[in-house]
């Protein structure tokens, strides 16, 4: 690290990890990217990269890394192997299977497994961008802010958020770890959480209306689900049936469980 003389940019959300026993720690978490083709999201400075490599011994790594100020440094690391490939591109703007096409068309039918230490301030989005397509990954393994990573991984718990409930409706989610600022550089004003999220084979919900579903219930966050299903044509049915199904609808979806809310779901699509 002191070798490259660099400085990081705050506007990409720049925090580096710069200790290896931390990026072996995180890849030993990720115990499952042996021989599997692997996306690392921010190569960064490549220590937790040589650590992929090293440690989790996969079939081939993609390192994505959004500064060019960085790539001639990752090209170093990635000429120590002969199954890396440096791409320079924006994680929230690139296509994952047009990548594949490009750099493995050996492997075009592998699904992807993703592993990275994401700047917080895209975190989010590119949560929601990885659901839309959410088969063609094997499994994510990511450094995010630990408050995020704790909404996230509430699985049957209370489902507060909109996030929360699409995850763990198509994903599997585990918090693997935590990590302290004082491990980055410059360290973050924030702890994060390393997490792990697996999307669940052959799963019966439509992202496209878990989304639509979700809106609307979480758009409407002050309203009671009695209320936020009133204009429905079909609302006393309705009404009935979740009754019958235990439903409490004086709730508001935010003090619902995931359970509760894929009833209301099921039932609305049903009707």
């Amino acid at each position: 690290m002191k070798e490259i003389q660099y400085k990081p940019i705050k506007g990409l959300g720049q925090h580096f990890i710069t200790n290896s026993n931390i990026t072996d720690k995180i890849v030993l978490h990720a115990n499952h990217i042996a021989n599997c083709v692997v996306m690392e999201i921010g190569g960064g400075y490549g220590m937790l990269t040589q650590s992929i490599m090293k440690i989790g011994k996969p079939k081939f790594l993609i390192c994505l890394e959004k500064d060019s100020n960085l790539i001639p440094h990752l090209s170093k690391v990635a000429s120590l192997y002969n199954n890396i490939n440096v791409i320079h591109g924006d994680a929230l703007k690139i296509d994952e299977r047009s990548i594949m096409h490009e750099v493995l068309p050996e492997y075009i039918e592998e699904k992807i497994t993703i592993i990275g230490n994401l700047p917080y301030n895209i975190a989010t989005a590119l949560i929601w961008k990885w659901l839309k397509i959410a088969n063609t990954f094997k499994s994510f393994t990511i450094l995010i802010q630990k408050e995020v990573g704790a909404l996230i991984c509430q699985e049957n718990k209370t489902c507060n958020n909109f996030l929360s409930f699409v995850i763990n409706t198509l994903c599997r989610t585990e918090i693997l770890l935590e990590l302290s600022p004082d491990v980055f550089s410059p360290p973050p004003k924030v702890q994060s959480s390393l997490i792990y999220m697996e999307p669940i084979p052959n799963v019966k919900y439509d992202y496209e209306s878990l989304i639509k579903f979700g809106k609307i219930l979480f758009h409407n966050r002050r309203k009671s689900i009695r209320n936020v299903l009133k204009s429905l044509h079909n609302y006393d049915i309705l009404m009935h049936s979740l009754s019958v199904k235990g439903i409490d609808l004086s709730k508001r979806a935010e003090s619902m469980t995931r359970i509760e809310l894929l009833s209301i779901f099921e039932e609305l699509n049903h009707s």
